[in-house]
């Protein structure tokens, strides 16, 4: 799918169902008020270089809309992509093994449920994506490491053994995510 335009959709802009795979999503544009601008079920499929924008309105959860995409699948690749003014910009709903490189994240930020706990700590979540200009700091499965630089947001899921010191979150946009650590 290639140079698409998404509008205000009444529920998701494009919905990938769980038997679809290795599908490529790029230059498109999502724009709504309302819910999730992918909701993804397939799994190894890529969703590069597209934008993202969430449109502020009244909602009951909060003023902006639900999800620039919501990952339910596994192995599913997003790279490039530019997503604002969500609730949350990529919402892991027991999505695993996602690989994230180089997107930028404008008033939101990276979320995670797990259910089942098994996906926990098995995204590849590099430092090149960033939170409102600061990079994301990811670590999944990991033991005994020291963070002590502040970043956007800090994730650490299925962890043993961190430490996190001397850091000022105030300046972060979403400071520090423990999960299952």
């Amino acid at each position: 799918i290639k140079d698409c335009s998404f509008y205000n959709n009444t529920y998701e802009g494009l919905k990938v169902s769980r038997d679809s795979t290795d599908n490529e999503v790029y230059d498109c544009e999502f724009t709504t008020h309302n819910n999730d601008g992918i909701r993804m079920h397939g799994e190894t499929n890529t969703i590069r270089d597209c934008i993202f924008e969430g449109i502020y309105k009244y909602l009951p959860y909060g003023g902006c809309p639900a999800s620039g995409i919501m990952d339910e699948g596994s192995g599913n690749i997003y790279t490039n992509n530019l997503i604002t003014n969500f609730n949350r910009a990529i919402w892991f709903e027991g999505g695993q093994s996602a690989v994230l490189e180089g997107n930028t994240f404008v008033n939101c930020t990276l979320n995670f449920r797990y259910s089942p706990w098994d996906g926990v700590g098995t995204h590849q979540i590099s430092d090149t994506n960033t939170v409102d200009g600061l990079p994301i700091c990811y670590f999944g499965k990991e033991t005994g490491i020291t963070i002590d630089k502040p970043y956007g947001q800090i994730i650490l899921a299925g962890c043993t053994d961190m430490t996190i010191t001397g850091l000022d979150m105030s300046d972060c946009p979403y400071g520090i995510n423990l999960i299952r650590t």
